[in-house]
């Protein structure tokens, strides 16, 4: 939590009564010098304050994307202080968020120019007062091996048509001097930046997470009739203080539970609301039983809590692959077949399974969509490259021999290709004309292949990471140096576009709906500082 720092403890502020003030001046024997001495320090302690201050204020105000006026209901408060200067919404508008914006945009931009190649991502929305917003966001491997993602723009716009989209993905990727590295782009509804991309000639890739929300929503409309129920009783109970009173005297007198569960209603788009109240349903079935035969209106069978308990169990692994798509940052694509083989593998198992029989038709449909919607996935050769790289699945979670080999091939091509280029920079240095000559490509074609599959070969043989890449390739690039190029050329790929944490849940709903009250210039500076200062100490730097 963020506290608004003080310019003087109440201590050290007990101004003196008017007669000893004058007394205590008239007493000292050079006050024009000791003035000069203090009256410094205190102006600049005063101004540390003062920014401290004002970083903390709108840290809270970008954070939590709040209105403006809550700048002036906040006067109050901030009066308690009489040393502290609460700045106008004017002057936050036209003088604090620009400057903010500014130096952080020098500053990103200056860290991406490490980048080797860059993955955009683009979201949309449209706010409350019907203003369509694209926020882009940059995604790259630095120096480090870490994945860093950067919002490079927030801003209305709607592409009409193909040429506006692709003019201003390029304008925007040469203003940040990136256009050269951009190898492809995630994107959801827009097909005008679909196909703005085939004209750009970047890749075009899909966002898990919204992938699997589709499919998930079809599958919970043959769920509907159950979920319904659970619906009507959680509402029942959120409305009615006599019933809710029941369950939470049941919870603590008969389970023993000090803090009695809260029952959850689900009004969330998004499928993981309506999981969480299927869990929380699940976790009260006892205390539920009991109130719930006392109160006629509502009913709910045996059959009904097995079933229940089914599709709990059915959504698990979509809810576990959801998280680790992302809660609260972007994760490499490298994640991306091996979650749909995971999710592929246990759909299987439940299948199969007798326990599961309730729910055989959502088990049809989930594997029906998900076939579907990743037929081939293994294939997309640049996805496939970037599972490889990955020290944690290697070749492992490849169902298609023919599709991973294939990646592997084009790796070694890829590493090979780095060998010659690094053997003519080496010639070029030491060698007379002639002699390259005469040498000519015969050791880069006859000794790269070979090196560069022997690199690859004890990259695969070696064991499987426990840990982030991030982790594992700085202490094994000495190992494999082409390899370790390679991965952050082709590893900058993310597997969605969108932060479950910060949209899908009860906070991020919440956080959503007041994105959507921001007007498009407040969206451009807010938005766009929220996703690039992550703590209190970048918010300071960035302050006039």
């Amino acid at each position: 939590m963020c506290h608004f720092p003080t310019t003087k403890t109440d201590e050290e502020v007990k101004p003196l009564p008017e007669e000893e003030h004058d007394a205590d001046m008239e007493s000292e024997e050079e006050p024009g010098e000791e003035n000069e001495e203090s009256a410094p320090s205190a102006r600049i302690w005063s101004e540390i304050q003062q920014k401290n201050a004002d970083a903390a204020l709108l840290m809270f105000v970008i954070r939590s994307f709040q209105h403006m006026s809550i700048v002036d209901c906040l006067k109050p408060l901030m009066a308690t202080n009489e040393n502290y200067v609460l700045p106008d919404r004017q002057d936050i508008m036209e003088r604090i968020l620009p400057h903010m914006y500014s130096v952080c945009f020098n500053e990103q931009k200056a860290n991406m120019q490490e980048a080797v190649k860059v993955c955009l991502s683009i979201e949309e929305w449209v706010t409350s007062k019907g203003e369509s917003i694209s926020s882009i966001t940059g995604h790259y491997v630095n120096s480090n091996f870490e994945l860093k993602s950067v919002l490079l723009k927030c801003c209305e716009f709607q592409a009409y048509n193909i040429e506006e989209a692709a003019t201003f993905l390029r304008e925007l990727c040469n203003e940040w001097d990136i256009f050269s590295k951009v190898h492809g782009c995630l994107t959801n509804r827009q097909h005008n930046f679909n196909r703005a991309l085939n004209s750009l000639g970047w890749n075009q890739f899909k966002c898990t997470a919204f992938a699997l929300n589709v499919i998930l929503q079809k599958s919970l409309e043959i769920s509907k009739p159950i979920l319904e129920k659970v619906k009507k009783i959680a509402h029942h109970f959120l409305w009615d203080t006599k019933s809710m009173t029941m369950l939470n005297d049941y919870q603590r007198n008969v389970q023993g539970l000090e803090d009695p569960i809260e029952i959850m209603d689900s009004n969330i788009v998004h499928w993981s609301a309506t999981y969480d109240m299927v869990e929380i349903f699940l976790s009260l079935q006892q205390a539920l039983t009991a109130v719930v035969n006392e109160i006629s209106s509502l009913e709910f069978t045996n059959e009904d809590w097995s079933k229940l308990n089914q599709l709990f169990k059915l959504y698990k692994p979509f809810s576990d692959a959801t998280k680790e798509l992302g809660d609260d940052k972007y994760v490499c694509g490298s994640t991306v077949i091996p979650i749909v083989h995971s999710l592929k593998t246990s759909l299987q198992e439940m299948d199969n399974d007798p326990n599961f029989i309730l729910v055989k038709e959502e088990i049809n449909c989930m594997m029906q969509e998900l076939n579907t919607e990743y037929e081939g996935v293994e294939r997309e050769l640049n996805l496939a490259m970037s599972t490889i790289l990955d020290p944690r699945y290697k070749m492992s979670k490849f169902v298609d021999g023919n599709a991973a080999e294939a990646a592997k091939t084009h790796l070694v091509t890829e590493i090979q290709n780095l060998m010659n280029v690094n053997n003519t920079t080496d010639a070029m240095k030491t060698e007379s004309a002639e002699e390259k000559q005469e040498q000519g490509n015969s050791v880069n074609t006859e000794n790269s292949l070979v090196l560069a599959q022997e690199e690859m070969d004890l990259y695969i043989e070696d064991d499987l990471a426990a840990c982030d890449p991030s982790e594992w390739w700085p202490n094994n690039q000495q190992k494999y140096p082409h390899l370790a190029q390679l991965f952050k050329a082709k590893c900058s790929i993310v597997a969605t576009s969108l932060l479950g944490g910060n949209l899908y849940t009860e906070r991020g709903n919440n956080l959503c709906e007041n994105r959507q009250r921001l007007s498009a210039n407040k969206a451009r500076y807010m938005v766009f500082l929220r996703a690039n200062l992550k703590d209190e100490d970048d918010f300071l730097k960035v302050m006039p």
